[in-house]
């Protein structure tokens, strides 16, 4: 776990140990949109754990170059402000719930998340066999993959105020009649 120490002016005083938020920065991420932030923003994640929330600072672009899994129950990034894009290659840009509880990504621009394969099937956000995953205040926009691709067993995720822009398809959720997501709510 790591803490953030509050301190008091006062030397004799001992520190008040708060945990707070981890940011990505803390982990190595530049949020230049020219250095890979993709292994920074994934050790955030992972040293944020269950219930952990991981803040990516406004104003900042960060290039991710491959696929980033959620890694644990409970989680949220939190970006107001900040984009997330990449460079043009093969590799699958996005972010995975998959067999999650309780998650959620807020506030976050992706911009021009390509490469891998185009339209049905991925998603720059994809869920899957996943329960109570939000989506809130995104915006979408000059990918060509759907923003937010719901597949498997899905149940009771909420896609709410988000901005789709130039995308392949905004939202997409899976046709199998085996498995299909129930519950979805989009506003």
């Amino acid at each position: 776990t790591i803490r953030r120490t509050i301190g008091s002016t006062n030397a004799n005083t001992p520190s008040a140990r708060v945990t707070q938020p981890l940011e990505v920065e803390w982990f190595g991420a530049v949020g230049d949109g020219v250095a890979d932030d993709t292994s920074a923003i994934t050790a955030a994640l992972a040293a944020a754990s269950t219930n952990g929330i991981v803040l990516f600072r406004p104003g900042k672009i960060y290039l991710v170059t491959s696929q980033i899994a959620i890694p644990s129950n409970n989680m949220v990034l939190l970006g107001y402000g900040a984009t997330i894009t990449s460079a043009t290659t093969a590799q699958t840009k996005r972010f995975l719930f998959s067999s999650k509880i309780r998650g959620a990504i807020r506030g976050l621009r992706f911009i021009g998340l390509t490469g891998g394969a185009t339209g049905l099937g991925e998603g720059i956000v994809e869920i899957l066999n996943s329960q109570e995953i939000m989506v809130v205040d995104c915006r979408f926009s000059g990918t060509d993959k759907n923003g937010v691709f719901i597949s498997g067993t899905s149940t009771r995720c909420e896609i709410s105020n988000n901005i789709f822009n130039a995308n392949f398809c905004a939202i997409l959720s899976d046709d199998d009649t085996v498995n299909q997501p129930t519950f979805i709510r989009i506003i």
